[in-house]
């Protein structure tokens, strides 16, 4: 079960996510380190998956309408905030990402061609 605080900023972020036209998508993260649970068998798999399911859960409660979740997802320790310490505690978390959405139809003119050298950084792809 999440922290009270966590469910607090959680019911902030679904005010605000509601009121875009996107979808998003919940990753929940882990540490490297094993996780020491009651339950045999229960890994950092389960654990990510665990806390992404908890968070949609209170996303939702928070009033998201659960038609904007495109995924939710587990990745356990393959995808670290601080690659470079695996076992660090900032690795476990959650990411929500609102989603790109696709045109919903074509230009009316002619864009470029399909040939078109596109450069991307962190705001996304761009045409040179």
């Amino acid at each position: 079960k999440p922290l009270d605080r966590t469910v607090a900023l959680l019911k902030k972020i679904s005010e605000v996510v509601q009121k875009l036209p996107n979808r998003i998508s919940v990753t929940g993260h882990t540490d490297a380190l094993p996780f020491k649970g009651s339950q045999q068998g229960y890994s950092n798999w389960e654990l990510s998956s665990d806390r992404a399911l908890a968070s949609r859960r209170a996303l939702v409660d928070g009033g998201l309408n659960p038609d904007r979740l495109a995924m939710v997802v587990g990745r356990a320790s393959e995808d670290p905030l601080v690659p470079e310490d695996p076992n660090s505690p900032r690795n476990r978390r959650i990411s929500i990402v609102i989603l790109r959405q696709a045109p919903t139809h074509k230009p009316a003119t002619p864009g470029p061609s399909s040939s078109a050298q596109f450069k991307k950084d962190w705001t996304g792809p761009r045409i040179q």
